[in-house]
């Protein structure tokens, strides 16, 4: 099938030509509103799959970490498009509500830029390889051929690239999204392996309320305080005033990490609240030294035992499943090999990690690889271990299971994350 193009107009509709007919002529209509005419070039295919405009708005009543997080939750499919300042567009693409790749309009934000502002490439190995940029012949492609980079070097570029532009977004108040949501849009779109919640909680730090706190990763050492305010005039949504219930009861200043383990709720979703709160002028996010290290260290590793403790629940549940399938042998395999091949800071944790014939994991030699890590990184290192993992279930599950069954994996997956601290 050739792949669908979508065509945006941002002119109100009656200024359309009277003669243009979007379903008689080489268009769909996707979408007319007062402002904004979304069109999809037609194909030749007999049969494509719907897409839909089903959300859109103003960035000033609905933020981007909301967005980002509810099209996380409710696992959506398509592109995430921003209209921002100064004629910017963004453009996001989700699958199952993971985020797959992301495109600027922005120089700045191009591969070669980012290549070049990480150190990656020289200035002459950059415009020398601009000049061979042509249809079919990429710029990040053009540099391998060239040797200039390493393919794993121009993977972490896009992947760093992506990132960027989520993070940028975090700085725009002012600006219009619409959602199109349908597996077409996403055509020739290569999937980047990336940890949306924490992306959310690295844009959020770029944001004023955690100005103090941006460079620190320990929730230990993050206090939230409560200014003054009426509460009889203030309207809280049922979580802030779960937050606001917590703080107040613990006399007014708490980390964010015994909060968290207090409310048992997601980091993404304590920070996206705390801002919403600190917008409100309601409390204030800073740093704190007056717990020891050693405190810390109790509650760090007390969550990161648990967490490891699940997951190997979880591995003896899927291993099981996977034997009764005649599988198990092939699970294990899988996983093995998948835990050899770990590099950079994750292969530190996973280091003689095995799966065993009983469908365990070794945990108490993931946690002595932990210990030798900076404490303030402890928490975040196991946390995309975890998620790195945990993809891998699902890539074994996604070449082996049929639908039904890899249902079951995800659902058991996604009970996983409910229940991890």
């Amino acid at each position: 099938m050739e792949k669908s193009e979508y065509f945006i107009l941002k002119i109100p509709r009656s200024l359309l030509p009277k003669t243009f007919h979007p379903e008689k002529d080489r268009f769909s209509l996707i979408f007319s509103g007062a402002e904004l005419l979304i069109l999809k070039k037609k194909t030749p295919a007999t049969r494509e799959e719907p897409v839909y405009l089903t959300l859109w708005g103003d960035m000033r009543s609905f933020h981007v970490e909301d967005l980002l997080d509810v099209l996380h939750i409710y696992m959506k499919t398509g592109i995430l498009n921003f209209d921002l300042e100064n004629d910017v567009q963004k453009t996001l693409y989700f699958r199952n509500g993971e985020l797959i790749f992301a495109q600027s309009s922005i120089k700045d934000d191009r591969l070669g830029e980012t290549l070049l502002k990480e150190g990656k490439i020289t200035k002459e190995q950059f415009e020398e390889a601009s000049k061979e940029v042509a249809p079919g012949r990429h710029f990040g492609s053009i540099l391998v051929e060239k040797g200039f980079i390493k393919p794993s070097d121009l993977d972490l570029g896009i992947k760093t690239q992506v990132e960027n532009i989520v993070i940028s977004l975090f700085k725009y108040r002012n600006g219009r999204f619409y959602f199109l949501e349908g597996e077409n849009v996403l055509e020739g779109i290569q999937k980047i392996d990336l940890d949306i919640e924490a992306l959310i909680i690295r844009g959020l730090k770029t944001t004023p309320p955690f100005a103090e706190v941006a460079d620190e990763t320990n929730l230990g050492y993050m206090v939230v305080s409560v200014l003054e305010y009426n509460p009889d005039t203030v309207l809280l949504n049922p979580l802030e005033k779960k937050i606001m219930g917590y703080i107040e009861e613990e006399g007014g200043e708490v980390s964010l990490l015994s909060m968290k383990r207090a409310l048992q709720l997601r980091d993404v979703t304590l920070f996206i609240n705390l801002n919403r709160l600190a917008r409100k002028k309601i409390i204030m996010i800073q740093k704190s030294l007056a717990r020891t290290v050693i405190e810390v260290e109790s509650e760090v590793m007390d969550i990161i035992e648990n967490n490891f403790g699940l997951l190997n629940k979880l591995t003896i549940q899927i291993y099981n499943f996977a034997r009764e399938r005649g599988l198990g042998e092939n699970f294990r395999a899988f996983i093995n090999e998948s835990l050899g091949g770990v590099m950079n800071d994750l292969g530190r944790i996973f280091d003689r990690v095995q799966l065993y014939r009983d469908g365990t994991l070794n945990v108490d030699k993931l946690i002595e690889n932990l210990s030798t890590i900076p404490l303030k990184e402890r928490k975040e290192i196991s946390d995309r271990g975890i998620n790195w993992f945990l993809s891998k279930v699902l890539e074994w599950g996604r070449k082996n299971l049929n639908q039904e069954d890899l249902s079951k994996i995800e659902k058991a997956v996604e009970k996983y994350k409910e229940h991890a601290k």
